[in-house]
């Protein structure tokens, strides 16, 4: 009968063999806890400033589409009273036209103030260069049709100045529609890229989200290893 010699494992080689499982398996876990925790602060962060962007996006475009609104309100009511200046015999009902045109005319500047100093962007700002150039000539032509009524009433008077006043006015209107729509159309580009910023983060959270599934995959791995490796309790008494 032949003797087979076993190698027993001493008592320090059994203790080291199992406190290696679970140091490795503590530092494993607390990576995947840490890489846990960092994606949900990260995915906190990056949405809030998204949802921050598009939220000032949002505001200031309908800011500006009701700026340019009422740009195009004011102009008319002034327009309106502009044109009733020759009509109207009654000097007391010209002074009233006059004000209501002055008040008119004071909060357009206001309006356009505004909209100038918030636009950054050069093409907005050379769109509003065309308006305000625009609302110059306009002014202009309602300045001449009220000095050549200056005092008459009649309608006759002032019938020569109907065509520049009506064209000037006109291509007032048509560059407040042309900066809406430029508006409009920064808006959408705006909109897209933070859409694109979605995109993009969508993907790179997915990708950092799969990480810790490989990460507990390694862990289940490794425990499967050690617990071959490591050789069952011996009794050494």
């Amino acid at each position: 009968m032949t003797n087979v010699d076993t190698e027993i494992p001493t008592l320090t080689e059994v203790q080291e063999g199992r406190a290696g499982f679970p140091k490795t398996a503590v530092a494993l876990l607390t990576s995947l806890g840490g890489l846990l925790l960092v994606v949900g602060l990260a995915s906190s962060w990056f949405f809030g400033k998204i949802d921050t962007d598009y939220s000032l996006l949002v505001a200031l475009t309908a800011a500006n589409l009701d700026a340019v609104h009422d740009l195009g309100l004011h102009s008319g009511v002034g327009f309106a009273s502009l044109v009733q200046i020759p009509l109207t015999r009654d000097p007391q009902q010209r002074i009233e036209l006059l004000h209501t045109l002055t008040e008119e005319r004071a909060a357009n500047d206001i309006v356009l103030g505004e909209l100038r100093s918030a636009a950054v962007d050069a093409d907005i700002r050379a769109c509003l260069d065309e308006v305000m150039a625009r609302r110059g000539t306009f002014r202009r032509a309602g300045d001449d049709l009220i000095a050549a009524n200056e005092g008459t009433g009649t309608p006759e008077a002032g019938s020569g100045r109907w065509r520049p006043i009506q064209r000037a006015y006109t291509d007032y209107q048509q560059a407040c529609d042309k900066l809406a729509n430029l508006i409009r159309t920064k808006s959408l580009q705006m909109s897209d890229r933070v859409t694109a910023d979605v995109r993009r983060v969508r993907w790179l959270f997915f990708g950092l989200g799969i990480s810790p599934l490989f990460l507990a995959l390694a862990l289940v791995v490794l425990i499967v290893h050690l617990i071959r490796i490591t050789p069952p309790e011996t009794d050494l008494h």
